[in-house]
């Protein structure tokens, strides 16, 4: 029985069982799930922020742009990379693209037409 004990109290006292991660850490470990939830928010910045300039450029064009929808670029960028809830592109380079797109018409959006 005393073995048991010993074998169960060192198994608890192994570094994975610790209330903290062994080392001199601080902050997060750095992971590829980590990156890509980043990643995923700076997307979702970028997508906002095209919403935004559109509703402003609206805005300063006044009546001519009634009938623009403020969420039709981001909706219609969104769809170059998931065509579908199920179809998902692993394209890395037409993500890229797609994103570099994006960063542009916000850039665009602030200047005079």
């Amino acid at each position: 029985m005393r073995r048991l004990f010993r074998f169960v109290k060192r198994a608890c006292l192994m570094p994975a069982r610790q209330r903290r991660w062994p080392g001199d850490l601080n902050g997060p470990l750095n992971s590829i799930r980590w990156e890509i939830q980043r990643e995923s928010i700076e997307d979702y910045e970028y997508l906002r922020l095209l919403v935004v300039a559109t509703s402003a450029a609206k805005r300063r064009l006044g009546s001519p742009a009634e009938w623009t929808d403020e969420m039709r670029r981001a909706k219609e960028s969104c769809h170059t990379v998931v065509p579908s809830i199920s179809d998902i592109t692993k394209d890395a380079p037409l993500i890229v693209e797609t994103r570099k797109a994006i960063v542009d018409e916000i850039v665009a959006m602030d200047r005079e037409p």
